[in-house]
């Protein structure tokens, strides 16, 4: 399923019976300087939901590492995925990059999506003025990433941004992984996804909302309660009547806490339907 070599969890039939319904594939999508296997210690925990693909997403070169690029590779995940589970959609869930590739599959595929959780995800710039700002800023990221003389120290870099601290609170295990993982991945397309499918790219943030609150599929947003920037977004899209859920962490939440963030994605499979306006969890310190 998806791209061969790449984590899949085989589903296992939670009505337990032959002429029970199929159950739709989970499909994850990972963040950025990252691959499938950031999704490892989560994916066991949701295979009784169904069965579950973590593709890893990357560009194949400068020309071809835009978001809608990206949403080309998982699209034929999911495609692939649905084949297998004999179901028409599949559960999409993108943290942060792997959500505005979520978000531009929802845009060009939404008839393949049966079910969207976003995690610790942005919804594109506010204003033209905030878009010409972030791509400076990831221009000079890019630039810099390409300059460092090795993955160590993009690595290195990349870990003391303050949006990260709260993986500190992590297992050692934890944190051990993911700094291989982050060790595996190319630099140089790094760079390019960085500079083509950075947060500058995707539609204005009044936009995204309007698609959400319009979609045709339930969506939920998963917010670390440490998580003042992406707080923000949640209480935005809970006032546009997406379905918000607030879990211990910052912004990696199913890095730092799998087993409450694979019981949450459960709970959104199991509900099956957004509830208007609703959010869980005591919003106020992070929605000031």
């Amino acid at each position: 399923m998806g791209v061969a070599g790449h984590p899949f969890f085989p589903g296992g039939n939670a009505a337990k019976g032959d002429s029970a319904a199929p159950l739709r594939p989970l499909v994850l999508l990972h963040g950025f300087m990252q691959n499938g296997h950031a999704w490892d210690d989560v994916a066991p925990l949701l295979s009784d939901a169904g069965p579950v693909c973590a593709p890893t997403l990357a560009p194949v070169d400068k020309d071809h590492a835009t978001l809608d690029d990206l949403a080309d590779q998982a699209h034929v995940a999911i495609r692939r995925a649905c084949a297998e589970a004999a179901t028409s959609a599949a559960v999409v869930v993108g943290y942060s990059m792997g959500g505005r590739v979520a978000l531009s599959l929802a845009r060009r595929y939404p008839l393949d999506i049966g079910l969207l959780v976003l995690e610790s995800a942005g919804l594109g710039p506010r204003t033209e003025d905030d878009r010409a700002q972030w791509a400076r800023r990831n221009r000079a990221w890019a630039a810099h990433i390409d300059a460092l003389p090795t993955m160590e120290a993009v690595v290195d870099w990349w870990e003391e941004i303050p949006l990260f601290a709260s993986q500190r609170n992590a297992s050692a295990e934890a944190q051990k992984k993911q700094r291989r993982m982050r060790l595996s991945c190319d630099k140089q397309a790094l760079a390019w996804t960085m500079e083509a499918a950075g947060a500058h790219t995707m539609r204005l943030e009044s936009e995204t909302v309007t698609l959400l609150a319009r979609s045709p599929f339930p969506v939920h947003y998963v917010v670390g309660e440490d998580d003042a920037k992406y707080g923000r977004v949640a209480r935005l899209l809970g006032e546009a009547g997406v379905r918000v859920h607030m879990l211990p962490g910052g912004h990696n939440v199913h890095m730092e806490h799998p087993e409450a963030y694979a019981s949450c994605v459960k709970a959104c499979i199991a509900q099956g339907a957004q509830a208007s306006g609703r959010a869980d969890g005591d919003f106020s310190r992070i929605f000031r």
